[in-house]
């Protein structure tokens, strides 16, 4: 950080001060940190971590004059992409966004070696995929077969919704439970109504019931991937470069495991929108051109951009011949190459560089569903919640107190699913629902106008 801020100070009169809010409390923490009124100046955001929901608030400074004027090169990189019309709230640019090539799709991590060890099926389905979770119960009697925490995303809703083709819910953040087509965008409906639903509920108990997850699994702080990488748990949840930040720190600290994965990619293959990783600037922000001109150098910047993500050449990493990031000579191997999370939002994949100890084949699978994936078709769509924000906060409490326990399993779905959508309805779900696809309509309009 002190060469980071040495080299910020010599070119734009920067400090740079990062303060982090630990993934468990991320999805409370940053609405009240955000409506506080609070005076910083950068925030990660994206468009499943209240980029739109905050934005539509008046949470994020309106860049649209302000770019071109402090950030001109990536304004450019921006209309090179064209990623404006995605990035828009109310009408308004407010985010500055990564420059990456990833896909967002249903994965998860497998102990292979514990695979082998018991003779189960290679993991290609979901009849595979309890084999395994079952083998686990039997003969592990120190792990769950799939430990997580009572606030992720539960075990297997996102490929529940990957494998229909549906994007994810519009409302909600990745828990929500209104959703649409993924490659059509024409009208919304309600997860909950749908018989995959019912028969993902129905999966959901009856693995719960197998003692694949703990009883008390909704008042678990601790994270899959946490517990995965204790040896408490024999599955995870993760993303591809998740999996392969995991298989090198597994390589280092747990060198006997073998780690595989399974991803859901025989269906439509949803791209990251270009609002799915940014940073935006604080409406409070007293320093909005000094942000914009700090985010214009790190990503353009070549120097900059690896004092902040890999450190001091020699210290932190070091380079191979053919331009691969490593330790440098004398560094504990346990150690991380680089910084952790610092970075985080400001990416830009002509920059990187390639990681010795990278998964070769997790990288190669994810470059492979890149080049087939699609953008949502509403990806660039923001709700106006003026007339329907009492309604999406009744339904955001009713899916906290009454969904989490059905997609954990912990509820009968028999009884717990006809009482979800009871509530629903008694919050306004179709109100919200009508009056999202009202505006779907002029969205869908104006696009063909223009």
């Amino acid at each position: 950080m002190d060469a980071l801020n040495e080299k910020l100070g010599e070119k734009i009169n920067v400090t740079l001060e990062a303060a982090a809010i630990s993934w468990g409390d991320w999805t409370q923490k940053i609405p009240i940190v955000l409506a506080s009124g609070e005076n910083f100046d950068m925030i990660y955001t994206a468009d499943w971590a209240f980029y739109f929901e905050q934005g539509a608030k008046g949470a994020f400074m309106n860049l649209d004059e302000m770019m071109p004027a402090y950030a001109p090169k990536v304004f450019s990189m921006i209309e090179e992409r064209d990623m404006i019309d995605h990035l828009k709230v109310n009408g308004n640019l407010c985010m500055v966004p990564s420059f990456t090539k990833e896909v967002e799709t249903a994965d998860l991590v497998v102990r292979e070696d514990l695979r082998k060890k018991y003779n189960c099926p290679e993991i290609h389905s979901y009849d595979d995929l309890e084999a395994f979770l079952i083998a686990v119960k039997e003969n592990e009697p120190s792990m769950f077969p799939y430990a997580m925490s009572g606030t992720e995303s539960a075990p297997l809703y996102s490929a529940l919704q990957y494998e229909t083709d549906w994007a994810r819910p519009i409302v909600g953040g990745d828990m929500g439970i209104i959703t649409y087509k993924m490659d059509e965008g024409k009208e919304v409906f309600s997860i909950a109504d749908t018989p995959e639903y019912e028969a993902f509920v129905a999966r959901q108990r009856d693995w719960f019931q197998k003692g694949f997850w703990s009883k008390s699994v909704l008042s678990e702080k601790t994270g899959s991937l946490d517990q995965f990488k204790a040896g408490t748990s024999a599955v995870a949840r993760s993303n591809y470069p998740g999996i392969r930040n995991l298989y090198v720190q597994m390589q280092r600290e747990q060198p006997d495991w073998e780690i595989s994965f399974w991803s859901l990619e025989d269906n439509l293959i949803e791209r990251k929108a270009p609002a799915g990783n940014g940073t935006a600037i604080s409406i409070n922000s007293k320093n909005p051109e000094r942000s914009l001109m700090f985010l214009e150098y790190i990503l353009t910047d070549e120097e900059a951009y690896h004092l902040m993500y890999n450190g001091v050449e020699g210290v932190n990493y070091a380079l191979t011949e053919d331009g691969k990031l490593t330790r440098p000579e004398g560094v504990d191997p346990s150690e991380n190459i680089g910084t952790i999370n610092l970075g985080m939002g400001m990416n830009n994949i002509d920059l990187q560089y390639p990681n010795l100890e990278d998964w070769d084949v997790a990288h190669e699978k994810e470059t492979e569903l890149y080049d087939k994936s699609v953008i949502p078709a509403l990806a660039g769509f923001t709700i106006n919640n003026e007339n329907i924000s009492a309604e999406i906060a009744a339904i955001a409490n009713v899916l906290a107190t009454y969904k989490v326990p059905l997609d954990m399993g912990t509820v009968d779905p028999e009884e717990g699913l006809p009482l979800l959508r009871q509530k629903l309805n008694e919050a306004g779900i179709e109100k919200v629902i009508e009056e999202l696809n009202g505006q779907i309509s002029e969205y869908n309009a104006s696009k063909k106008e223009a």
